[in-house]
């Protein structure tokens, strides 16, 4: 049995569901915007089961789970009584939804949460890439001016700015929500935004002319069962 997590409004789940309907591969679509609505869980005796659709479902019959496009977990209307107790109901259902998924191997998992963490991580992956012999560039992660200019220097003026994490600033008027980008760093630059430096690090590396990418991308064999 496959699980498929992602939302109601996920057009490519739809379509990896239709196909695995049309080969007729098991498997359960929990959209987390609506789960709360549609699953029983119970925990009993050291044994976890998930009641969709009068299907009950134990963890021993999972085959795999792709971890798709969640979204937050929400409560209908006539549950909520105020935002304090919604808050607590919903880590309520997130720590039991955690139990049952705990119960499963993270190697049938595309892909685990714990793996999409370290994957997000920038610096913990260029520590991994270096160690694996890969070539990376550069990097400092600083609030102090002077660090960054004596790097600047290194890096023969060339240097770059990123994110650490996802540079996705939302704003009370969604119109307004603001994207960051990777930007090239003169020295002026570095002069004019000096104070805003100081208020958390920044990731800086040397720019590299880029001639080509390649982008590698995991895949599975989905077995008829």
């Amino acid at each position: 049995m496959i699980i498929i997590f992602s939302n109601s409004l996920d057009v490519t789940a739809d379509y990896v569901c239709a196909r695995l309907k049309s080969d007729c591969v098991a498997y359960v679509r929990l959209n987390t915007d609506e789960l709360t609505q549609e699953i029983e869980l119970l925990y009993k005796n050291h044994d976890f089961s998930l009641c969709i659709e009068r299907q009950i479902l134990n963890p021993s019959q999972v085959s795999s789970v792709w971890y798709r496009r969640p979204q937050s977990l929400k409560l209908k209307s006539e549950q909520v009584i105020d935002k304090w107790n919604e808050a607590h109901t919903v880590s309520e259902w997130n720590a039991s939804i955690e139990g049952f998924l705990s119960h499963i191997s993270s190697n049938l998992w595309i892909n685990h949460p714990s793996n999409n963490a370290l994957a997000l991580s920038k610096l913990e992956q260029l520590n991994r890439a270096s160690k694996l012999g890969l070539t990376t560039p550069r990097t400092i992660v600083t609030q102090s001016f002077d660090q960054v200019f004596e790097f600047w220097k290194e890096c023969n003026e060339k240097l770059i700015v990123k994110p650490i994490s996802h540079g996705y600033i939302e704003r009370e008027n969604p119109e307004e929500d603001t994207l960051i980008f990777t930007n090239e760093v003169t020295l002026n630059h570095l002069k004019e935004n000096k104070q805003i430096l100081a208020l958390c690090p920044t990731l800086f590396q040397e720019k590299i002319e880029k001639i080509y990418d390649i982008r590698v991308y995991q895949t599975c064999e989905v077995k008829k069962l």
